[in-house]
């Protein structure tokens, strides 16, 4: 005879059995994200050809920028953008607007070391604005970090267990681009050849902003 209860345990147990994020996806896909130069790439690249210290406030401000992202998704206001194609618009064109300004800034500005005067928090506050104006970076932490969590536990906790893998693993990638940018600052010590660095960084950001502009959010 069969025992009570035997065919609800048997088909009770693939609703214990846990359901744990998919890791090695996440992490390609958040490999893809970070190699593939964009904005905070660049923006640290080149601040780290100045020095090492530049290069990792341009890092700080590109995580904290991105960190700010997550929490506002974490609190559902990120979702309630993603649903308002006019808030997009504006953070895309905002977006664009600061990309080329600091392009042109980079191209016309004298001082062949490309610095603002004086201020030592300038590559923070470029990358944290930079970041913050990105409205890709409201599509992932909306559209792409919500695929990856798997309904064990809460939507915000599941997104901000991601999100932070997301910021530790990008300041992991970010040091090696500062690292590599620092050796560069030697051969760029010349100021032509500083000065061509800096006009060659400026126009890039210039079509990234274009490219920002003309894209659809």
């Amino acid at each position: 005879m069969r025992q009570p209860g035997a065919g609800r345990s048997a088909s009770s147990s693939p609703q214990r059995s846990a359901v744990t994020i998919d890791w090695l996806g996440y992490l390609a896909v958040l490999t893809v994200a970070y190699v593939v130069p964009g904005p905070d790439f660049l923006l640290i690249l080149r601040w780290s050809t100045e020095n090492r210290r530049d290069g990792l406030l341009a890092l700080a401000g590109a995580q904290t920028g991105l960190s700010v992202h997550i929490v506002l998704a974490v609190t559902g206001v990120s979702f309630l953008v993603a649903r308002a194609p006019a808030a997009l618009t504006i953070i895309q064109i905002l977006g664009a607007i600061y990309l080329c300004c600091l392009g042109v800034g980079l191209i016309v500005r004298r001082d062949s070391r490309g610095r603002d005067a004086g201020s030592p928090a300038t590559a923070f506050r470029n990358a944290l604005g930079t970041n913050l104006l990105n409205p890709k970076a409201v599509v992932f932490v909306t559209g792409v970090l919500p695929q990856f969590a798997t309904g064990t536990a809460s939507l915000p906790l599941e997104l901000a267990i991601l999100g932070l893998v997301d910021v530790v693993f990008g300041i992991a990638v970010y040091v090696g681009v500062v690292m590599a940018g620092g050796r560069l600052s030697g051969p760029l010590r010349r100021d032509a050849i500083r000065r061509r660095w800096n006009c060659a960084n400026g126009a890039l950001l210039i079509m990234l902003g274009i490219g920002l502009g003309v894209a659809n959010a």
